[in-house]
């Protein structure tokens, strides 16, 4: 079989599995987005293609399948266990990875993408009551999330909704219809600083907490990713990275005391070169996706097939899959 049209691999019925993911969040996300351009069935036995996260290793029972690993979190790919990756990382390895930050599944992307011009002119005419939100609920992050806090207190107080470190009444989700991020959105548009920082630092590790403070027209402080002004202007967020710890609070500081340089950066707009990167769209994923459906189950398998991938998968799948 050779490969396929692209109107031949929308049609073609596509058998898929989704495992070891913590919820149904990314699953129920990735399925709509796939069912927008093919043919998906979603199956628990015998699927052709599994699509897995980190929260465990169930996706080795599907032998025959072709793995796809979506990663949401900050792990790296095993292409020995996986023929394709997505995830946060900046890397290459033929056509079997592609950069997907999890935020692209995220309403507040599509809503920082659309028209991000004229979203980024309308925020600077508005200068929030709120000083700045801190919405978290892990309390075994980096030390830099709360390192912020303490600091961005000794300015005006911060508001923390969150399970972390909580001030005020927590967020009413079930008010809003995207859930969580409906909430977090809404309440972040009420604060003129966002604390963004991921929960671990690593190059490209860049998740929904500054897309959300963004879309909501606020500016985020930012840590975790170093690389994050690849994506995102460095005039639209305070960057710790860049400006170190002190820095950033000397930013703060500058844009609380000048309204007018306040209303200047929340102007500017959020993407690096002026336009949205059309390598980190729902089209580009889709094609993604599309390049390895395109091919017969046969062609799209890239993991090792002989003596040492067999052994190395054997041994992960004695270890931790359950009986």
């Amino acid at each position: 079989m050779t490969g396929l049209s692209e109107a031949a691999a929308e049609s073609r019925l596509l058998r898929l599995a989704f495992s070891d993911f913590p919820g149904r969040f990314n699953p129920d996300r990735l399925l709509a987005l796939l069912q927008s351009r093919f043919n998906i069935e979603e199956v628990d036995q015998d699927p052709d293609y599994v699509i897995h996260s980190v929260f465990g290793y169930e996706f080795l029972r599907h032998e025959r399948a072709i793995r796809i690993a979506f990663i949401g979190e900050n792990v790296r790919p095993d292409f020995n266990l996986s023929d394709y990756a997505f995830g946060y990382d900046w890397l290459q390895f033929g056509d079997r990875y592609q950069r997907a930050p999890n935020f692209l599944l995220y309403p507040s992307w599509q809503l920082l993408w659309q028209d991000s011009e004229s979203k980024a002119a309308h925020a600077a005419k508005i200068r929030p009551p709120g000083f700045c939100a801190f919405l978290y609920s892990n309390t075994q992050a980096q030390p830099m999330r709360d390192q912020l806090l303490d600091r961005l207190a000794e300015i005006a107080p911060v508001d923390s909704a969150g399970g972390h470190r909580r001030n005020m009444a927590a967020l009413a989700v079930k008010a809003y219809a995207c859930g969580w991020e409906g909430a977090a959105l809404e309440w972040f548009r009420q604060y003129r600083f966002v604390i963004s920082v991921e929960n671990s630092s690593t190059p490209g590790y860049t998740t929904e907490k500054i897309v959300q403070a963004m879309a909501a027209g606020s500016i985020p402080i930012y840590h975790g990713d170093p690389y994050i002004e690849r994506v995102f202007n460095p005039e639209r967020i305070i960057n710790v990275h860049r400006l170190g710890l002190d820095g950033a609070i000397a930013k703060v500081r500058e844009l609380e005391a000048e309204p007018e340089a306040y209303a200047a950066m929340v102007a500017q707009n959020p993407f690096t070169g002026g336009a949205a990167p059309h390598d980190h769209s729902l089209e580009h994923l889709l094609a993604g996706f599309s390049h390895i459906f395109r091919q017969s189950p046969e062609q799209a398998w890239r993991r090792t097939r002989h003596f040492w991938g067999p052994k190395y998968e054997q041994r992960h799948r004695a270890a931790f899959c359950s009986e």
